[in-house]
């Protein structure tokens, strides 16, 4: 019975590490889509102090006088 009590235990800690590396992993992943949104934000003002025509387009650098569709 004392086997079985330290099996239960051995899995409920493993479970519960998987539930927090999942968690952990999550808020990475948010944290770092709120930088590149940021990045993109800030990429954007500083091609709107260039060129204010600038502010519109993609950060995917189209040539000049290419319009988005």
């Amino acid at each position: 019975m004392r086997r079985l009590r330290v099996l239960d235990e051995s899995v409920a800690s493993k479970e519960a590490l998987r539930e927090k590396a999942a968690l952990e992993l999550a808020t990475a992943q948010r944290d770092a889509k709120e930088a590149e949104q940021r990045h993109i934000v800030h990429e954007r003002r500083l091609l709107a102090d260039v060129d204010p025509s600038e502010a519109t387009r993609s950060i995917v650098r189209l040539p000049p006088g290419t319009q988005m569709k």
